[in-house]
C-alpha cells in the first residue's frame, strides 16, 4: 500500500510539473496578439499622433513580439511619446519586460522622484521623474495582463483570473508615457489616459 502511495505522489508531482511547463510556454492558454494599429486616436485628454519607425534590433536581446512608438499630444501643447510593447510570453527568469526604472537607469537617467497613481477602476500606475545631465522627463508606466487589473497581482485577483477564459495566459504588455518634465500633463490627466487605454488594449487581445 505504501508503495502505491509513493508512486501516486510521484505521478502527481510530475503531472503538476508538466502542466506548469506547458502553462509557461503558453500552450494551455494561447496568447492573442493585439492589433496595435487599432488603438484609439484619443485616450483621456491625450491624443495619439505620429507613429515612429523603430528597428526591433534596437530593442535589446529579447525584443517584444509587437510594439508601437507613438507621439502623444497633451491639451497644454506638450509633446511626449508612448511606448507599448507586447510580449507573447513574459520571461520570468530574465525579468522581461523590465520595470521602467531599470530601463531608464540603464540609459544613464537618475531617479528624481517616484510615486503611485490609481485609476478609478483600481489599476496601479507608477510615475517616475528622471534626470540625465539636465534632460528631465516624467514617465508613467504599468504592465498589463489579460483579464487582470494592472497592479492587482495579489492572491485574490489571481484566483479570480483563473475563473476567466484568459486565466492561464502568459502574454503581457508594458506601457509607458513619457513627457518633458516641464509642462508634463497633470497626474489626473495621465491617470485618465491610462484608464482609457487599459480597456482598449483589453478589447484588442481578448480571447474569443
Amino acid at each position: 500500500m505504501k508503495r502505491w502511495i509513493q508512486v501516486l505522489a510521484w505521478v502527481l508531482l510530475l503531472s503538476a510539473g508538466a502542466l506548469a511547463h506547458l502553462v509557461s510556454l503558453g500552450t494551455v492558454n494561447p496568447a492573442v496578439e493585439p492589433d496595435l494599429a487599432r488603438l484609439p486616436a484619443k485616450i483621456g485628454t491625450l491624443e495619439l499622433g505620429e507613429v515612429y519607425d523603430v528597428d526591433p534590433v534596437d530593442l535589446g536581446a529579447l525584443p517584444p513580439t509587437a510594439f508601437v512608438f507613438q507621439q502623444l499630444l497633451a491639451e497644454n501643447g506638450s509633446e511626449g511619446r508612448m511606448y507599448l510593447a507586447y510580449f507573447e510570453r513574459g520571461l520570468r527568469w530574465s525579468g522581461y519586460p523590465h520595470p521602467v526604472d531599470i530601463c531608464y537607469r540603464s540609459l544613464g537617467f537618475e531617479d528624481l522622484d517616484a510615486r503611485v497613481l490609481w485609476t478609478q477602476a483600481g489599476a496601479r500606475l507608477s510615475v517616475h521623474d528622471f534626470d540625465r545631465e539636465g534632460e528631465q522627463v516624467r514617465v508613467l508606466h504599468w504592465q498589463q495582463r489579460p483579464s487582470l487589473v494592472p497592479g492587482t497581482e495579489d492572491a485574490g485577483a489571481l484566483l479570480g483570473r483563473l475563473r476567466t477564459v484568459d486565466g492561464l495566459r502568459q502574454d503581457v504588455a508594458s506601457i509607458y508615457f513619457e513627457f518633458p518634465l516641464a509642462g508634463a500633463p497633470s497626474d489626473a490627466e495621465l491617470a485618465s489616459a491610462a484608464a482609457a487605454l487599459i480597456p482598449a488594449l483589453e478589447s484588442l487581445w481578448a480571447s474569443s
